[in-house]
C-alpha cells in the first residue's frame, strides 16, 4: 500500500507541485483577517449553529459552528483555520481536476493551469471575504 501511495506521487510530482504553487501565489499571500457583516454577526451570535441547522438545513456548517462554540476558539484563530482549510481544499480540487484532465490531455502543466482556471474565476475571489471560506471550499 505504502509503495502504491509513493508510486502515485511520483508520477504525479509535476501536477503535485505546480498546483501548490498556483494556489499559494494566488491565495497564500492574503492572509489577513477580513469580516464580512454576516460573518462576524454569525460568530458572535451564541446558538448560531442552530440556525444553520434548522433555518438553512446546512448540516455540516451547524456541526462545525457547533464545535467551534464549544471549543471556545477566538475569531482569529476560527479565521486562520478556515483560510488553511480553504487553501487546503483548493489544492485538492486542483489537483483532482488535473488528474481527470490527464486522460485527455498530455501536458500536465496545461492540465494544471485548465483545472485551476476552471475553479477559479472573478468571482471565487469573493469567497475568501467570508469566515466560511474552508466550509466553502469544502464543497
Amino acid at each position: 500500500m505504502k509503495i502504491q501511495v509513493l508510486n502515485i506521487i511520483r508520477k504525479y510530482r509535476v501536477t503535485l507541485v505546480f498546483s501548490l504553487i498556483l494556489t499559494v501565489l494566488f491565495f497564500g499571500t492574503n492572509s489577513s483577517i477580513e469580516f464580512a457583516t454576516d460573518s462576524y454577526e454569525v460568530l458572535n451570535t451564541e446558538g448560531s449553529w442552530k440556525w444553520m441547522l434548522y433555518d438553512n438545513g446546512r448540516l455540516v456548517n451547524a456541526l462545525v459552528y457547533y464545535v467551534i462554540e464549544r471549543m471556545g476558539l477566538s475569531h482569529g484563530i476560527i479565521y486562520h483555520l478556515s483560510f488553511f482549510s480553504a487553501m487546503l481544499f483548493l489544492y485538492f480540487a486542483v489537483c483532482l481536476w488535473s488528474y481527470i484532465l490527464r486522460r485527455y490531455i498530455e501536458n500536465e502543466y496545461v492540465c494544471v493551469m485548465l483545472s485551476f482556471l476552471g475553479i477559479v474565476n472573478p468571482y471565487f475571489v469573493e469567497y475568501f471575504l467570508f469566515i466560511e471560506k474552508g466550509l466553502f471550499l469544502f464543497a
